[in-house]
């Protein structure tokens, strides 16, 4: 039979053998994006990937492990090329620039349609395909190919500090009940 990749007593993959130091990592080893670099540069010692490497994936699941070190951020401009999915694993706690787009590891990527994050991640969550602070409840990221009928979580309260604009093939936006400002120049460009 085919090979499947599995977890061996939660610190291991029974397929590819690569050791974690941290065994809450939802994906196994050898199914994650392969050929991305990273630097050591996290204070508790842990990497930020920096850049794509070798890697060309167009659903990307980001890496637990660089050179047998665990990963635990993301890296501003880190991420290029034709992305349509990003899927943040419970180790990616640091994403650099998150709140500002100008510098955000997903900026540029002009394909993208959905970041994913793992149920079991302790910092962002994602709601029909956008990235979410679990502490602030904020949006930190729309991407820009952006598809079908959204819902912006209920977390989100106050005034709606996220742009829509040129969102063409989002269909319908359904707001939270907990929404009381917005302006229209946050929809400007959207066709639908």
């Amino acid at each position: 039979g085919e090979k499947s990749c599995g977890w061996s007593e939660g610190i291991s993959c029974s397929v590819c053998q690569k050791v974690i130091k941290q065994p809450t990592v939802v994906a196994p080893l050898c199914q994650t994006s392969q050929g991305m670099t990273g630097l050591q540069n996290m204070p508790d010692g842990s990497y930020s990937i920096t850049d794509m490497g070798t890697c060309q994936d167009t659903h990307v699941i980001l890496p637990a492990m660089i050179d047998g070190e665990l990963v635990t951020g993301l890296f501003s401009y880190s991420l290029y090329g034709d992305i349509v999915s990003v899927e943040l694993l419970d180790n990616i706690t640091h994403i650099s620039g998150h709140t500002d787009e100008l510098h955000s590891p997903f900026e540029g990527l002009d394909q993208l349609e959905q970041i994913i994050v793992s149920p079991e991640n302790k910092v962002f969550f994602s709601q029909d395909g956008i990235l979410y602070s679990k502490e602030t409840g904020k949006i930190l990221f729309i991407p820009r190919n952006l598809r079908g009928d959204i819902v912006i979580a209920d977390t989100v309260k106050g005034q709606l500090e996220a742009y829509f604009t040129e969102q063409t093939q989002v269909t319908s936006i359904t707001l939270p009940s907990g929404l009381t400002e917005l302006s229209m120049m946050q929809f400007l460009g959207c066709s639908n």
